[in-house]
């Protein structure tokens, strides 16, 4: 499915990106217009993915078109459970 995000600063020119979200085994991927992983052809790579793995939610984001590891990011300490008073 593809969307359209736009810049969100005011004081910059508005520019909008289309992204293409797709859901495959239980994960979300995000690919960004433009951007990519460096095992996939230009146009097909997903940089961008959620999923739960061991209970946790974690985003996967190959952040890095040059280099094939993903940087993994627990999502844990945002839940809602954890707000402090």
């Amino acid at each position: 499915m593809k969307y359209r995000i736009y810049e969100q600063n005011p004081d910059v020119e508005r520019k909008a990106l289309f992204l293409d979200i797709d859901y495959k085994d239980g994960k979300v991927w995000i690919q960004p217009d433009g951007y990519g992983d460096k095992t996939s052809q230009d146009g097909h790579g997903y940089p961008i993915g959620i999923e739960m793995w061991e209970g946790e939610l974690r985003v996967v984001l190959f952040k890095d078109i040059n280099e094939e590891d993903a940087t993994i990011i627990s999502m844990e300490q945002a839940k809602e459970t954890n707000r402090e008073d």
